[in-house]
This record gives structure tokens, C-alpha cells and sequence, in this order.
């Protein structure tokens, strides 16, 4: 029976998620703290900590392709990805995104695997640069950085992750294996798994938040008022050149024609930016009327709409320069 990935992939959803990783790992922690793990059940942290590496990285390059550029672009480097017309149907509707249904079909059983995905993904070499990226914080308007927690022990980590892939293949195909694992060396395993994991957070966070994470509300509204600032920017260039392109058309339209698509044009503008200000209220309403984090929601609102309406603006543009 052929398999149905798009069934699959919404199953699987709930668990595509980063967070939900580390609530896992906080789990078998307590787990391996609490009770008296001996013999056999030994065997069940390798396995369980692959799973959650194996989980985090699929919701990782999911969250990366679906950023967008050059992330999204650099999938075509990929390779064995096929799209079928249920795939493209499912992205069209939006039941998938495309970084859903590459981030499933991607094999992660090794960390060579992890290396070669998130390498092409990014555009550089992913472990190489791993250890070097600073933990950025954004802080009273400056970018504060500190380093990772694999800055010096990167070696020891990639080798205890190799050798946790190795055990889990053993555990999982082979009945030779009667050693017992110590709760030493799983807690070394553990340490390595959230060292990593740790490290990756930070590489991600700084392709989210190049200035550095906002950290407290006086911060966030600060960053958030300069990301708004920055697109309405792009907004108004992009609307003046369009424009300009209006009030210059040539061809069969009449100059009367130009001047009502240039009105009809500033009456498009006028409407979105109505609807743009009472959609933020009311996200924000909804999620913290009345609150400190009311700003937060609005300006959180804004910034999408302005996004999603540049992308709009910039498809009408190509149009009049055709």
C-alpha cells in the first residue's frame, strides 16, 4: 500500500515542535534521577534520546525552511525530495508547510545525516560553525553576546552523539548486546543530547533575532517598534515606486485611465491600512486586553500584515513592470 505522507506529516504535527523536545528529555531526566534503572531498562535512554534528537531535528529544519529565504531556496540542493499533486494540493491549501513535508521525508539516523540536511539547508558548514556562534541578547537598544555552551567541548560532544547513534542501532537491531549502561554514562549521553541541542537554539535564535532575543518587555517593545519601523519602509518605497510606474503608463490607457488606477491604488492603501489597525487591536484584545503585553500582540499583528501585504505590493509590481 503506497503511504500517505500528508496524513503522516499531520500526525506527527503535534510532536514536530521544539519546545515539546525538551519537555521529553526533561522527562527521562527525572526519569533516570528518580528510579532505580538497572540492567535491560538501561537500554531504553538510547533509544529514547535518539528519538528526541531525531524529533528536534526534524522540527528544527521545519521552522529554517519555512523562514523563507535563502533557507527555503537552498532545498533544491536537496536531494530524493519528490512532490506529488496530493503534496502540492496539501501546501496550497496550507493542511502542510513545504518545511513540514521536507523535514519528514529528510533521513536523520546519524549525525553525519544532521550534518549533510542542516549544511544545505543553511549554506554552511553546520558543525563547523556550531561551536561558534554567540548567544545574542538584545538589551537596553544594543546586541549583547556571550558564547555557547559547545564552544570548548565540541569534539567531546559530536563523538558521544556518534556513539549514541551507534548504541541505539545496536539496541534496536542486534540481540547481542548484554552490556548494562551505567547512570553515569547515560547522564554523559544526556549532557551531550541538551549540549547540542542548547547550541543549535542559539543558531536559530540568531537567524530569527540578528539583533538579539528581547529580553524583557521594555526590550521586546523596542525590537518589535524597530522590525515594524524597518518594514513599513520597505512598504512605503515599494509603494511609491509603484507609484510612480501608475502615474506613467503608456500605451492604450488614457491619461483619465492612469489617474482612476493611481486613485483606485491610494484607495487600496487607505483600506488596508484600516483593516491592518483594527486587526492588530483585535489580536491583541483577544490575547492580553488590557494587559502590558497588549503592545506586544499589536505590534506583533502589525508586522505580519505589513509582511504579507509587501509580498502583495511586490507581485503587483512585477505586473506593471511587464
Amino acid at each position: 500500500m503506497q503511504r500517505d505522507f500528508i496524513k503522516e506529516i499531520e500526525n506527527a504535527k503535534e510532536n514536530k515542535e521544539r519546545f515539546r523536545v525538551r519537555q521529553k528529555l526533561s522527562t527521562l531526566n527525572n526519569l533516570l534521577i528518580s528510579e532505580n534503572v538497572t540492567g535491560e531498562l538501561t537500554h531504553f535512554f538510547p533509544i529514547s534520546l535518539i528519538a528526541c534528537l531525531e524529533s528536534y531535528f526534524r522540527a528544527t529544519i521545519k521552522d529554517v525552511i519555512d523562514y523563507g529565504s535563502p533557507y527555503i531556496d537552498n532545498c533544491s540542493k536537496l536531494k530524493d525530495l519528490k512532490f506529488d499533486v496530493n503534496t502540492i494540493k496539501a501546501i496550497h491549501n496550507k493542511r502542510i508547510t513545504i518545511g513540514d513535508f521536507i523535514s519528514h521525508l529528510l533521513k536523520i539516523s546519524s549525525l553525519e545525516q544532521i550534518d549533510l540536511h542542516m549544511t544545505t539547508i543553511l549554506g554552511r558548514k553546520f558543525l563547523e560553525s556550531l561551536p561558534l556562534e554567540k548567544r545574542g541578547i538584545y538589551t537596553e537598544g544594543k546586541l549583547k553576546q556571550s558564547s555557547n555552551p559547545m564552544s570548548r567541548k565540541s569534539d567531546s560532544v559530536y563523538k558521544k552523539i556518534v556513539k549514541l547513534f551507534e548504541l541505539r542501532h545496536q539496541i534496536a537491531h542486534e540481540v547481542s548486546l548484554n552490556t548494562e549502561l551505567s547512570s553515569k554514562t547515560i547522564k554523559q549521553y544526556f549532557n551531550a543530547v541538551e549540549i547540542f541541542i542548547d547550541a543549535t537554539e542559539i543558531l536559530i535564535a540568531n537567524i530569527y533575532y540578528p539583533e538579539g532575543v528581547p529580553q524583557c518587555t521594555y526590550d521586546w517593545r523596542e525590537y518589535n517598534g524597530k522590525h515594524y519601523n524597518l518594514l513599513t519602509g520597505q512598504l512605503e518605497d515599494t509603494v511609491k515606486e509603484i507609484e510612480t510606474i501608475l502615474k506613467k503608463r503608456v500605451g492604450y490607457r488614457t491619461a483619465l485611465e492612469r489617474k482612476y488606477e493611481l486613485e483606485e491604488f491610494k484607495a487600496l492603501q487607505e483600506s488596508w491600512k484600516n483593516y491592518q489597525g483594527v486587526h492588530a487591536g483585535f489580536m491583541a484584545n483577544i490575547n492580553a486586553r488590557g494587559g502590558s503585553a497588549w503592545p506586544l500582540y499589536y505590534m506583533d499583528t502589525a508586522s505580519e500584515l505589513v509582511e504579507d501585504m509587501l509580498v502583495k505590493y511586490k507581485v503587483i509590481l512585477n505586473i506593471l513592470k511587464d
